[in-house]
């Protein structure tokens, strides 16, 4: 087994889930910043040899986020990308995206949870009031 992958089960081991140390009005939930994540996962990493660093690129209109495990031993494992779209197209558009980019994908590299899981409700929701509108759309021509 690579040096790598030794030092990865052994850290995965000891990271636990990030504070939940944020709240999004909008839905009124808690969930853990880049912040917490980072704090949570990138000493535990270090204290096994592990150094994290994530690339940012543009990728097809959005945010590509590529997550790097270096190992002291030279080896290296890399993960992505994940792809976040802007919602506007603008400096604040691109650094949320960037932001949240980062947060979801170390979150997924490590195994941790930073925010509630509502079981996939609220994206349901969302894709039910969407058909809902499109029905109404037509019905109303």
């Amino acid at each position: 087994m690579s040096e790598i992958n030794k030092a990865l089960i052994k850290a995965r081991a000891d990271i636990h889930n990030p504070h939940f140390d944020s709240e999004n009005p909008h839905f009124r939930s808690k969930f853990a910043s880049l912040k917490a994540v980072i704090e949570a996962t990138i000493p535990v990493f270090a204290q096994h040899g592990i150094a994290v660093v994530q690339d940012l690129q543009t990728i097809d209109g959005g945010i590509g986020c590529f997550t790097h495990l270096l190992h002291e031993a030279g080896e290296e494992k890399s993960f992505g990308p994940l792809v976040i779209r802007p919602t506007k197209p603008d400096a604040q558009g691109e650094a949320s995206a960037s932001t949240y980019a980062r947060r979801y994908h170390l979150m997924t590299v490590c195994g941790v949870v930073g925010d509630v899981d509502d079981d996939g409700n609220a994206a349901s929701q969302s894709a039910f009031k969407s058909k809902q509108a499109k029905t109404k759309a037509r019905g109303a021509v």
